[in-house]
C-alpha cells in the first residue's frame, strides 16, 4: 500500500528547513544539498515537492514573512496610535540574531529578484501587499512625525517603500524606481 503524504504539510516543512538554512548560510551560499539535509531526506524529494531553487527560496521567505507578520499584527493590537507604529516597526529591525537571519533572507531575496523574473515578480507582489496591509492611519502619524521634523519626504518614502507616489506630490514608489 503506498505511503499516504499530505504534500502541502511536506512544502512548508521543507520552508521550514529552507528559512533555517538560509539565515544561517545566506542565499549565495544555501544549497538545495543542504536543505534537503535539514529536512532529513533526499535532494530528489526536496526537487519533488519544490521545483526550483527559486521556488525554495520564495517559499523560505513567504514562511519568514508570516513569522514576522504575525508579530506585527500582535503588536498592532496591543497598543494604539504612534505606540502601534513603534512597535509594529520594531518588531520588523534587526535588534537581534532572529531579526538578522530574517533580513538575510530577505536581502538575499531581493538580490535574486536581480537575475530572477519570477523572483522579481514575486518581490512586487510583496510590496504590494506591504501597501494593502499598512493602514492609512501609520501612513498619516508617519507623515506627521516627518514634517515634525523636517524630515525630506523622499527620504521616508525611501525608508519605507510602502507608499505609493500620489500620497506625496513628486515622489516616485520604491517599487517604479527600481524598474
Amino acid at each position: 500500500m503506498p505511503k499516504i503524504v499530505d504534500h502541502e504539510n511536506c512544502r512548508e516543512d521543507i520552508a521550514r528547513a529552507a528559512f533555517s538554512m538560509v539565515r544561517r548560510k545566506g542565499v549565495a551560499k544555501a544549497t538545495i544539498r543542504d536543505i534537503a539535509r535539514e529536512f532529513g531526506s533526499s535532494v530528489g524529494t526536496v526537487v519533488h515537492y519544490i521545483t526550483s531553487k527559486d521556488h525554495i527560496f520564495l517559499h523560505a521567505a513567504e514562511y519568514s514573512t508570516l513569522l514576522i507578520r504575525e508579530r506585527m499584527e500582535r503588536a498592532e493590537h496591543i497598543n494604539q496610535g504612534i505606540r502601534a507604529l513603534r512597535h509594529v516597526l520594531y518588531e520588523g529591525l534587526p535588534a537581534g540574531d532572529e531579526m538578522i537571519g530574517h533580513w538575510k533572507i530577505w536581502f538575499g531575496f531581493w538580490q535574486l529578484s536581480e537575475t530572477s523574473e519570477f523572483i522579481r515578480a514575486a518581490t512586487h507582489d510583496r510590496y504590494d501587499e506591504s501597501y494593502r496591509r499598512c493602514p492609512r492611519w501609520q501612513l498619516k502619524t508617519l507623515f506627521r512625525i516627518a514634517l515634525e521634523r523636517q524630515m525630506p519626504i523622499p527620504a521616508t518614502v525611501g525608508a519605507f517603500a510602502i507608499v505609493p507616489s500620489n500620497d506625496l506630490p513628486g515622489s516616485v514608489p520604491f517599487w517604479e524606481r527600481m524598474g
